[in-house]
């Protein structure tokens, strides 16, 4: 999977800690919502 590596990632990748990327499409004013339907969980 192909996904932008930010300064998080770099973090989360120096410190060893394990994560699962989620890429989505950005939406304007999606905010919170768009976020938490994408990802399946509570807002």
């Amino acid at each position: 999977m192909d996904y932008p590596v930010t300064p998080a990632i770099r973090f989360l990748r120096e410190k060893k800690i394990e994560f699962e990327p989620h890429v989505f499409e950005y939406v304007e004013k999606g905010g919170t919502k768009h976020s938490a339907e994408v990802l399946n969980a509570r807002e």
